[in-house]
């Protein structure tokens, strides 16, 4: 299940930044965060901690709603 949320979260990490058109260095810089730590959570190989979600739905401007949702 881990799995399942890491590759949801990742899916909608890069819509909303690609949205945004944002870079990940640019996301990464407003989390405080190096590109390669957040290149993996939009990878889906890390899980975001639910402070790191809140955080990652503040600077790409959307709700936690909304990186986690599916697209069924």
């Amino acid at each position: 299940m881990e799995n399942e949320i890491a590759q949801t979260v990742s899916q909608n990490l890069r819509l909303w930044r690609t949205r945004r058109g944002l870079t990940q260095a640019q996301i990464a810089g407003r989390l405080g965060v190096s590109q390669s730590h957040f290149s993996r959570l939009e990878l889906g190989k890390k899980t975001p901690s639910l402070r790191t979600l809140g955080r990652l739905a503040q600077a790409l401007e959307v709700t936690v709603s909304e990186l986690t949702a599916t697209s069924e």
